[in-house]
Formats: C-alpha cells, sequence, structure tokens
C-alpha cells in the first residue's frame, strides 16, 4: 500500500491544495482540489471515496470527479463512503449544480447515477471488505 498526499491545506492558494489522499491507486480519501493534480488515467482510476466530513476543502474537487470518472464505458462506479450526515450535506450540494449523482436534469441524473453510488456508514461500517470485495 502507498499513500500519495495531494492536498493538506485549508484554503486555496499558489502552491496550496485542499485535503485529498490517494491510497494505491483506486482509494481517495477526501476530494479537495488536490485531484487537480492528477492526469486523467489516474483520476478514471479512482473507484472508492472517503469522506471524512463535508467542509469544502474536503469535497469541493467530488462533483468534477465524479464528472470525469464518466464513460459510458466504464465498469464499476465510483462509490462514496461517509457518514449519514455527510451523504445528505452531499445530496443538497450536487442537487444545487449540474455535477453528481443528484442534479435537476433527469437524464444528467440518470447518466451519473451509475457512475457514483453514496454509501453511508458510520463507524461500525466495515469499510475495508466493503473496498476487497469492489476493488478492479
Amino acid at each position: 500500500m502507498w499513500i500519495r498526499t495531494l492536498g493538506c491545506s485549508g484554503g486555496i492558494s499558489a502552491g496550496s491544495r485542499t485535503s485529498a489522499m490517494l491510497v494505491d491507486a483506486d482509494v481517495l480519501i477526501d476530494a479537495g482540489t488536490g485531484l487537480g493534480d492528477l492526469d486523467l488515467d489516474e483520476l478514471d482510476a479512482i473507484r472508492h471515496v472517503f469522506l471524512t466530513h463535508a467542509h469544502l476543502d474536503h469535497i469541493a474537487g467530488l462533483p468534477m470527479l465524479i464528472d470525469a470518472n464518466f464513460d459510458e464505458n466504464f465498469e464499476t462506479p465510483v462509490t462514496v463512503y461517509a457518514r449519514e450526515e455527510t451523504i445528505d450535506a452531499l445530496k443538497n450540494i450536487f442537487s444545487m449544480t449540474s455535477y453528481g449523482p443528484i442534479s435537476q436534469n433527469s437524464e444528467y441524473r440518470s447518466r451519473h447515477a451509475s457512475v457514483c453510488r453514496l454509501q453511508p456508514g458510520g463507524r461500525d461500517y466495515d469499510w475495508t471488505s466493503r473496498i476487497q470485495s469492489n476493488r478492479r
């Protein structure tokens, strides 16, 4: 296992990226602006995103990641793992944008719903088994 820190700042400025860490090639912990340093192949490999909480410095890149991963030929959707309150916040945020699994445009929503799954869970959720069973 290897971990690549893409960002760990609480804000944006020259040379600063907000929270995101890539584990191996397919697991992301938080989805801040550090995602912007990945190329399209690296973005396409991400299939599991763990969000610690819903502050913008931890989720700002998520809608764009989901959009970048949309490909009619993909096989495995991106699964976002987070606590229930974080999933609820994401649903509200996505409903205000044209990105992500929830949108006002029903055609866009149906295409993207197959690209991203929101998986609520808490402290006792068996995250490791879930990822191992869904790895490419």
